[in-house]
């Protein structure tokens, strides 16, 4: 039995590529599945529930976690093309336009739930809360 653990909404991304496969390598591995915040799973894995957890990384590390980073993302800011605030963009070599994400913070945004960690990275990019 193997426990896995996946923050809210990573299991859509990650398990579709990677269980197929997986389950074909070790068919004889029965996966145990949980979602939830990363807080919650790190509560998991401190309590035995879960063998590892997959997540955005804390911006504190807990001492009793072993952390490895396997991927990482980038944050895409996405507005209507006529938007004002595109006239900030400035282009890069990687055919992403960037902006200060400081730019963004009188402006309506739509992000996902407060105790998400991505959306806590997020705040304290742009809104600068901690």
């Amino acid at each position: 039995m193997l426990n896995l653990a996946f923050a809210r909404m990573r299991c859509t991304d990650m398990l579709p590529g990677t269980l197929p496969q997986f389950a074909h390598l070790h068919p004889n591995v029965k996966i145990n599945l949980f979602e939830g915040t990363s807080d919650e799973n790190d509560r998991r894995l401190l309590d035995g529930q879960v063998d590892v957890a997959f997540y955005s990384h804390p911006a504190t590390e807990n001492p009793l976690i072993a952390y490895e980073t396997i991927d990482k993302e980038e944050l895409l800011i996405c507005t209507a093309k006529n938007h004002p605030i595109g006239r900030f963009a400035q282009e890069n070599p990687d055919g992403w336009p960037s902006l200060d994400p400081a730019l963004l913070e009188k402006e309506t945004v739509i992000l996902m739930y407060p105790e998400q960690r991505t959306r806590q990275m997020i705040d304290a990019l742009v809104f600068r809360k901690v």
